[in-house]
């Protein structure tokens, strides 16, 4: 694509980050959605919405690089919402109990997806050529989108697939008093004027920065690291660029598992857990990560996976304090820290293009790896210090009885 179309190396590298553009800037508007649709209908909607530009965007970039950009970017504003609507929908269908598992296991799918685009993406690229990737992942989005919409409740009660047994479960184990949308009670500037004053807000937007930009440089940058750095032909990157998401694909949902297991049988309080799952997916993926520019290409290829792997622990971390902290608010909460949290993903991809545009690749990976490193390290003690497992007391008047409080020890 790149080679056919003239791109330079830092073109490539903006066009990589205007996804995230999109997705950062459609955070807060969605979450707006959200309270007043709920995540079945937003949800939907940007499926579609992804899906079409999805298809438009071989077309626009035939025309030019800024029509393509502009594509990438309406792209990320439709998958913004993903992350908001799934906490609304984990904290709608899950109980207390399972909230870290829950949260893993919807955000697994994402790297379940990887796995399986990768190598599709590789041989749609040899045999068909680039434009039919683009084909291919608009039409399926838009067939996921009439299955979703037939299929997929937006809560117990609206489902009429579930039995009443179970139904009777949920609602009990969660013993809400008050459905999500009475946040249309309180004024969303106000909401996110308060979240923005909490210390433990900041907490988890910083640990969310951190760690997104070092995901995603990693994400979009791997294989031109392979095939820079560890001479890989693009028949065996394809064969090999999969397998760190189905590690991080099983490491993300048995995290999720472990983290509940922790909760239920040892004394560690929740704060405890969410700080120790934190630890785990960062600090070993930046040393792992730092690992794979200094070494051959054996190991390095051994660090790149584990460290996607080790990232899997960050869902049942900051993504399930979110939830546990926000409350009825938890998807205001999730968009407003993916707002902030997302930023990184912009300037990743372009910074690693200027670095090896100035001083080669070797020297270029070096040194965005080694940024990476510190991110994942001042992340990890910035929210060890600053995180709560305390609910959010946000927008709620005297006359709301509030969810069940968690319990700062046990869940």
């Amino acid at each position: 694509m790149i080679s056919e179309l003239g791109w330079t190396v830092s073109e490539q590298g903006w066009l990589l980050g205007a996804f995230f553009m999109g997705y950062t800037v459609s955070q807060l508007p969605s979450s707006f959605l959200l309270r007043h649709f709920g995540a079945k209908t937003v949800l939907v909607a940007g499926l579609l919405w992804s899906s079409v530009f999805s298809l438009l965007t071989p077309f626009a970039a035939q025309r030019s690089f800024g029509l393509a950009l502009v594509c990438r970017v309406m792209v990320g504003m439709a998958q913004g919402p993903e992350f908001p609507a799934s906490s609304l929908l984990v904290r709608n269908w899950a109980p207390p109990s399972e909230t870290s598992q829950s949260i893993s296991v919807v955000c697994a799918g994402g790297y379940l997806g990887a796995f399986i685009a990768l190598p599709l993406c590789g041989w749609l690229l040899v045999a068909l050529g680039w434009r039919s990737i683009f084909f291919v992942a608009g039409g399926g989005g838009l067939v996921f989108a009439a299955w979703y919409a037939q299929f997929v409740g937006e809560s117990p009660e609206s489902d009429t697939r579930i039995s009443p047994e179970e139904r009777q479960h949920i609602r009990t184990s969660k013993a809400q008093s008050s459905p999500w949308l009475l946040e249309h009670e309180v004024s969303w500037m106000a909401l996110t004027g308060e979240m923005l004053c909490c210390r433990a807000v900041w907490a988890q937007i910083f640990a969310s920065a951190c760690n997104n930009f070092g995901f995603y440089m990693l994400l979009g940058e791997m294989p031109t690291f392979l095939r820079t750095q560890l001479s890989f032909s693009q028949d065996r990157i394809d064969l090999l660029a999969p397998l760190p998401y189905v590690l991080m694909w099983i490491v993300t949902v048995a995290s999720g598992y472990f983290a509940d297991y922790l909760l239920a049988n040892t004394e560690l309080d929740r704060l405890a857990v969410r700080r120790l799952c934190l630890a785990i997916s960062q600090l070993p993926t930046g040393a792992f990560l730092l690992a794979a520019a200094f070494t051959q290409w054996q190991i390095a290829l051994a660090c790149l996976v584990m460290a996607t792997g080790c990232n899997g622990f960050f869902n049942c971390s900051v993504s399930a304090n979110i939830i546990e902290t926000g409350g009825r608010h938890s998807a205001t909460l999730y968009a407003l820290v993916n707002s902030f949290g997302q930023m990184p993903g912009i300037f990743g991809a372009p910074l690693v293009g200027a670095l090896t545009e100035e001083f080669g690749y070797e020297v270029g990976f070096r040194v965005a790896f080694a940024i990476c490193f510190a991110c994942y390290v001042l992340g990890t003690a910035f929210f060890v210090n600053a995180a709560s497992s305390s609910k959010l007391e946000l927008g709620k008047p005297a006359s709301w009885d509030d969810d069940v409080e968690l319990s700062p020890t046990k869940p």
